[in-house]
């Protein structure tokens, strides 16, 4: 019954043995040469500079952000109205955000 599956102490439905060894290779082979890899690390690491050096802008002065944003502002706090604006941001939009922002040659 439903319910008993809900209640079983064990794994009910799993993968077989060889496909279980086969997930861990593929998932042990994806980490040491993809997900570690030192131009992953690289691109995590400017894209969290990026991020966290836009969401200080806008919180040091929110008037920077476009009115939309400014008017989903709710009692003292710009925290929801930045998080809602950065987290629609498209990787190139903020790339180009970001010089707007820190780059005094960058077009505005």
């Amino acid at each position: 019954s439903p319910e008993a599956v809900l209640e079983a102490d064990v794994a009910l439905v799993g993968f077989s043995r060889g496909a279980r060894e086969q997930t861990r290779e593929v998932a042990r082979y994806l980490f040491e040469n993809f997900y570690r890899h030192c131009e992953v690390l690289r691109m995590a690491s400017t894209a969290e500079r990026t991020l966290r050096g836009i969401w200080n802008a806008y919180l040091e002065d929110p008037e920077q952000l476009p009115s939309q944003a400014l008017e989903r502002r709710v009692g003292d706090t710009w925290e929801r109205p930045i998080a809602d604006y950065v987290s629609g941001m498209t990787d190139r939009f903020a790339i180009d955000e970001y010089r707007k922002l820190f780059d005094a040659g960058a077009d505005v």
